[in-house]
């Protein structure tokens, strides 16, 4: 995994993270071998995990993408755009605590309830 700054997450003995090059990929802890990767649907940015999805925030446009963390494949769920987007890139990580995703940019921080109730 060419990992630039976007971080990975181990899941059940799998990486997930973005690769350059790659998209967002899954691969095996143990022998490093790719089980999946995924270009087009997901592009380069940051990822976190919680509760069996992993929230992937892509850098350029600030896209939020919610995506089963399997080995079996890319199963999207769901995925919004960020409002009041900065010009710049979007580099810091979604964060995620008591049940609410957590998303900066620049000098905006954003709060979404995740938590069913």
């Amino acid at each position: 995994m060419g990992n630039h700054h976007g971080g990975a997450v181990l899941v059940d003995g799998k990486v997930y993270g973005y690769s350059d090059g790659k998209g967002l990929v899954c691969q095996d802890f143990k022998t490093g071998d790719m089980v999946w990767s995924e270009k087009g649907k997901a592009k380069k940015g940051a990822v976190t995990y919680a509760d069996g999805m992993l929230y992937c925030r892509e850098e350029d446009n600030g896209d939020v993408i919610l995506i089963e963390a399997s080995p079996i494949g890319f199963s999207e769920k769901g995925r919004f755009k960020q409002p009041e987007r900065a010009v710049e890139k979007a580099w810091s990580h979604p964060t995620i605590s008591g049940g609410r995703l957590y998303i900066r940019d620049q000098d905006l921080l954003l709060c979404y309830e995740i938590k069913a109730n």
